[in-house]
């Protein structure tokens, strides 16, 4: 598999991932960026849920998951969620350490400002 932005799939890709991965790359940047992602936690989300979806496609394949487009969505949104969550705890720390030290002395609203890492 390419990057997240790229439109390929790499040879040797199991039955129907290669056509599953183009037509759903662009519609699930699409959804992350409006969702409020930056260009590049688009990319690395897709690209998390992409490998995913990729490891269990043989569950695809066997209908245990029935809705891969579902899944994948899913997949991708928890991604971005957590790395927002996970960003701002490192943020919230490193301010309450003393290791980012907040300019007016309102811990609140510069952790606001630091929101869109």
């Amino acid at each position: 598999m390419k990057s997240a932005g790229g439109d390929q799939a790499s040879p040797g890709c199991p039955t129907g991932f290669e056509e599953f991965y183009r037509a759903e790359l662009k519609p699930l940047l699409t959804i992350l960026l409006k969702a409020g992602a930056r260009w590049d936690e688009a990319e690395d989300a897709a690209a998390e849920a992409m490998t995913d979806i990729l490891e269990r496609w043989p569950q695809v394949l066997a209908g245990t998951i029935e809705d891969p487009q579902a899944y994948v969505r899913t997949a991708a949104q928890r991604a971005f969620i957590n790395r927002r969550i996970r960003d701002r705890k490192r943020i919230e720390r490193s301010m309450l350490s003393g290791h980012l030290v907040p300019q007016n002395g309102d811990i609140d609203a510069e952790a606001c400002l630091w929101e869109d890492l």
